[in-house]
């Protein structure tokens, strides 16, 4: 009874409400330790980064911790100045200070971005050396620590990379590096571009392929899961310039460029020469008649161009000539008749639709040979360390199961022992008493009850059954109090002939209530004066 009772207790005070849950595991550590100064009970989860407390204690916690700034959400940001005295600080430790408040206060701002859990910010601020003339550039690396399921796309990174931008002085776009949890590079300041002369050519496949495989992979993630699709890609670039013009003619195709035309008119006199006194006369020409020959020419010239098409070509970009794609999906997880999960491969049809979905995300053109391949093959998840999400949940499940399942076993055993050690007896000496009541004490018994109700009314027996008479009561008493363990063990073999006694006398008070009320308080105060 007691392990009943304990058992109960226990888990009726068990703090079920949810505080917070994400914790970093230093900020529970210290959630945590000033609960257990301010004799707040509570309780962890299994993987340690979630707090459960009561139900009533969830207002006053969280003011309490807030007022010891926790959680903090990031890093320690500005307020590092508040705690520091400035006639006591070198100027290296302020230098240090100024550069850990910018770490912080990007790191909070880091967290607010969707997908992202929690982020690490390094950052070496501009600065010159001792005899040195020349300054040291500003440089950032960041960490992201995403959440389960989550990838940032190329917006996603453009944005963080502008948001450092705008908050170290002095950074530059090719002076930033971003990496997330996996490993995996999400921004490289130091990389080549495609367009410089001297782009080194494995290293542009490597970053092509890197960035083909993650987009295919972060669409396939959101229906399949994280951790039940891998994408293998393999691209072929071109890596010569050309430079190459080409003309063509099409004699179809006429155009008059230009015309010219030209007239010339031309007139020839001829005089004729009498020898006369008229001719030696001033002005005698203009009297005397004209004869000759006038000519008209005119010239036109047309010129007419053919139809020409000049096309240049100038290629000094890598050119893709053949891409492949390989996609490798898990198998289904489902529940059997039995209730356990079995792994079923992946239908024809659910293949058939990945291939169409890959193949429209990667731009997929059968005429340069372009291959996309999808299998389905089960996964080997029990070696998987890439994501220990999943690893860690299983433990906290398996925890739940097994608690539950002890606390109902307890309760089951409790249950057993109280029928067992209780329950068992009353019963028994109850089936005793029913078998020892013969039917002639029986009969004594309501005589008795009758000869009561005879003699004294029914409304004056409450007030007055005090003054009932020993014979009355020694006529019903020892029908009880006189039968022996021997009597009950006779009767027992004739338990399935008779009627419930008990039932009997149940009927018998039913029927005469007064009169067994008045019995029973005369059987309490004879008990009570002895």
């Amino acid at each position: 009874m007691a392990v009943l009772m304990t058992l109960i207790a226990t888990r009726g005070n068990r703090p079920d409400a949810l505080l917070y849950s994400d914790l970093d595991p230093k900020e529970a550590a210290e959630m945590t330790s000033v609960l257990t100064q301010r004799h707040i009970p509570y309780r962890l989860s299994g993987d340690g980064e979630t707090i459960f407390l009561n139900r009533e204690n969830i207002a006053e916690a969280r003011l309490m911790l807030a007022q010891s700034g926790l959680p903090s959400s990031g890093g320690i940001g500005y307020e590092l100045f508040d705690r520091k005295n400035g006639l006591a600080t070198s100027a290296f430790e302020e230098n240090i200070d100024q550069t850990r408040a910018l770490e912080g206060e990007l790191e909070r701002s880091l967290i607010l971005i969707q997908g992202v859990k929690s982020a690490r910010v390094h950052l070496v601020l501009r600065h010159r050396e001792l005899f040195s003339a020349n300054e040291q550039a500003s440089q950032a690396s960041i960490i992201l620590n995403l959440k389960p399921g989550q990838q940032l796309d190329h917006e996603n990174i453009r944005a963080i990379s502008n948001l450092v931008l705008a908050a170290v002085p002095g950074l530059q776009s090719d002076h930033i590096s971003i990496i997330d949890n996996r490993g995996h590079v999400l921004e490289d300041g130091n990389k080549e571009r495609i367009s410089d002369e001297n782009t080194d050519p494995e290293a542009v496949t490597l970053a092509a392929e890197h960035h083909l495989a993650q987009s295919v992979e972060g669409l396939l993630a959101t229906s399949l899961g994280q951790d039940h699709v891998h994408i293998e890609t393999n691209i072929t670039f071109s890596f010569d310039k050309i430079h190459q013009t080409r003309e063509t003619f099409d004699p179809d195709q006429q155009v008059l460029r230009s015309q010219k035309t030209e007239s010339r008119k031309s007139f020839s006199a001829e005089e004729k020469k009498n020898v006369s006194v008229q001719n030696n006369l001033p002005n005698a020409d203009a009297a005397q008649p004209k004869t000759g020959t006038q000519s008209i020419q005119q010239e036109e010239t047309n010129n007419y161009e053919i139809g020409k098409t000049t096309q240049v070509l100038v290629q000094d970009k890598p050119k893709i000539i053949r891409q492949t794609i390989a996609v490798l999906v898990d198998y289904k997880t489902e529940r059997s008749a039995d209730g356990h999960k079995v792994q079923i491969p992946r239908d024809s049809a659910e293949l058939a639709k990945i291939d169409k979905l890959v193949k429209g995300a990667v731009g997929y053109d059968q005429s340069r040979g372009d291959i996309v391949t999808v299998t389905s093959m089960m996964f080997d998840n029990y070696n998987n360390t890439e994501n220990p999400t999943s690893e860690k949940y299983k433990k906290i499940s398996s925890i739940i199961t097994s608690e539950s399942f002890l606390s109902f076993g307890m309760l089951i055993l409790s249950a057993a022992f109280v029928g067992i050690v209780i329950l068992k007896p009353i019963i028994k000496n109850s089936n005793n008493i029913n078998n020892s009541l013969s039917d002639d004490k029986k009969l004594k018994l309501m005589s008795g009850i009758k000869e009561l109700e005879n003699s004294q009314p029914n409304n004056l027996l409450q007030d007055k059954s005090s003054e009932l008479s020993d014979t009355s009561s020694k006529a019903l008493v020892p029908l009880i109090e006189n039968t022996s363990i021997s009597k009950f063990e006779e009767m027992d073999g004739k338990r399935h002939e008779k009627l419930s006694s008990l039932n009997q006398i149940a009927a018998i008070v039913d029927s005469q209530h007064a009169a067994s009320v008045a019995i029973l308080r005369h059987w309490i105060s004879k008990s009570d004066g002895d």
